[in-house]
This record gives structure tokens, sequence and C-alpha cells, in this order.
């Protein structure tokens, strides 16, 4: 429930901004804001309505003429930018991360750059996979996000990017402890505790780091290193006493001869 409110406000989120950069509310009065009667800004204008009215095919073919016969102008930009957020809006995530690409390739320094840099962020974060695929999604997601709280620090998308970060690091952490769980089931030892050993090195702030110690713990008493079982095992209690991994980790302790 918690993740399905998320998604919602932040499409709602995602759908102010994007009206919020183009410069309108409502649908567009042309002699009220001064637009020009040639045949872009019409093209323009009929996108718009396009897409408040919720006709996305038509409102991205509108887009796409525009941004592809007039891509020097600024409505051959606007509409670039539109034409992202019409494939995000009906769910055309790695096309609508493409063309936001391209627009960053063509207007990097533009202002409200760190918007399109959170719409791809938010894109690929819609299209990861549970941890049994690969998470190329989780690793491009986390490279957008990381470049807005590193490079603008003020934006108003930095604090959701750094929640989108966390979701990221967990997910990857995740396929570790889902390969490392692998090799222990196969008893490949020495693999096994490598995954573990690294979500404890490199994902030390994740969900995943209980399990991980209680893991190596496992493993160790397998293979027979009873101290360095010990040894993870005190960190594991004075770090998580409470905590179930901590219990099983005990057992395990408890089962040795």
């Amino acid at each position: 429930m918690r993740s399905c409110l998320y998604k919602l406000s932040l499409n709602i989120f995602l759908i102010i901004t994007i009206f919020s950069l183009i410069g309108c509310g409502g649908y567009i009065d042309i002699s009220k804001v001064g637009i020009s009667s040639q045949p872009k800004n019409v093209l323009y204008s009929q996108g718009l309505d396009y897409l408040q009215n919720r006709r996305f095919s038509d409102a991205y073919n509108k887009f796409k003429e525009i941004s592809v016969n007039f891509p020097f102008s600024e409505d051959g930009r606007k509409a670039l930018l539109m034409s992202a957020f019409v494939k995000y809006s009906i769910k055309e995530y790695s096309k609508a991360a493409a063309i936001g690409k391209q627009y960053i390739d063509k207007y990097p320094r533009y202002p409200n750059i760190d918007y399109v840099y959170y719409l791809i962020g938010v894109c690929y974060a819609n299209m990861i996979r549970d941890v049994s695929y690969d998470q190329l999604s989780s690793i491009s997601m986390i490279e957008y996000m990381n470049k807005i709280v590193k490079e603008y620090p003020g934006s108003n998308y930095v604090e959701s990017a750094r929640f989108y970060i966390r979701l990221g690091r967990n997910q990857l952490a995740a396929k570790e402890m889902d390969i490392g769980r692998y090799y222990l089931q196969n008893k490949e030892y020495t693999s096994a505790i490598l995954r573990f050993h690294n979500v404890v090195r490199e994902y030390f702030d994740t969900e995943q780091i209980e399990e991980a110690l209680a893991r190596i713990i496992e493993v160790y008493v397998m293979m027979g290193l009873v101290n360095e079982a010990s040894n993870v095992s005190y960190i594991l209690q004075n770090n998580y006493p409470q905590g179930f991994w901590c219990q099983y980790a005990k057992k395990i302790m408890k089962s040795i001869p």
C-alpha cells in the first residue's frame, strides 16, 4: 500500500512539474500567452490539448513532428521534453529514457535539466525486475539519481533521488544475496562467502546486512572456521541483537560440537 501511494504521488508530482516547466497551466490560450500563429506553435498547442485529453499517441506525434522539423527552436526543445513525458505517461519507460538522454545531449546546460535526469531515473526505477533477473535498471537508476544529488544539490528532486538511491542499493544487495544463497545451497562455499562479504563491504547501509553477516557465520561454520564465525557473530550480536538473523546465527553457533 505504501509503495502504491508513493507511486501515485510521484505521478502527480511529475505531471505538475512538467507543466510548470513548459510554462502553462490548464488549456493554452494563444492570445493570452503571446504565442505566435506560426505552424510549430500551433502544432505545439495541439499537442498539449491532446495530452490534456489523454490522447497520448496523437500528442506524441505532434511533439515529435515539432522536434524533428524545428530542432533548434524553443518549441522544438519543449516538444522533445514533452515527447519523453508522453512515453513515460503510457509506461513506455525505455523509450522515455532514450528520449530523455537525447534531450540531455542536446541541451546539457538548460535550466531544469535536473528534472530530465530525474525523469530518466524514475523510468529506470519502473523497469527494475526482481532479483532473479539482472539489475542493470537498478544500476542505471542509481547513476541518474546520483547525478542529481551530486551536481544539483539545490534541486527539488534531491530528497526523492536519495530515496531511489537507497532503493536501488538495496536491490543490488539483494541480488548479491540471491547469488550467494545459490552458491551456499550448492556447497560452493568460497563463491558464496565472496558474495556475502561484498554485501557487508559495499552495501552495509542496506536491509541485507543482517542476513549477510548471518550467512557468513553459516559458511564459516560449514568450512570449519569456528574462530572466524565467532568473530562475525560478535559483530552481529552487538549491532542487531534482537533481529531474526541474529537468532538464526545463534542457533548455528550452538550447533557447533
